[in-house]
């Protein structure tokens, strides 16, 4: 599973909340639309960051996080790519 996020919480150490972003129709690399679904992301101290760090992961952020569904609603993430800075939500 592969899914973006704009955070909106961090409730939690290693843990993201955040409402699903889809990519848009004009521009899906760039450029994305916000959902109703909320969704979770939790990560580790072993997950790799790429265009970024985990200071990056404050509310508003645009994450991209490939992963495994471990709950309903809930992310693993294998990785984590920072997207706020190449990438906007509308």
């Amino acid at each position: 599973m592969d899914v973006v996020i704009e955070v909106t919480a961090l409730p939690e150490e290693h843990l993201l909340e955040g409402t699903l972003a889809e990519p848009s129709e004009e521009d899906p690399w760039r450029s994305y639309r916000r959902t109703e679904h909320a969704l979770r992301i939790r990560w580790s101290s072993a997950t790799q960051v790429a265009m970024g760090n985990p200071q990056h992961f404050q509310p508003g952020a645009l994450l991209r996080a490939p992963g495994t569904l471990r709950l309903r609603d809930e992310v693993e993430a294998e990785g984590i790519v920072v997207k706020s800075k190449v990438a906007t939500i509308q």
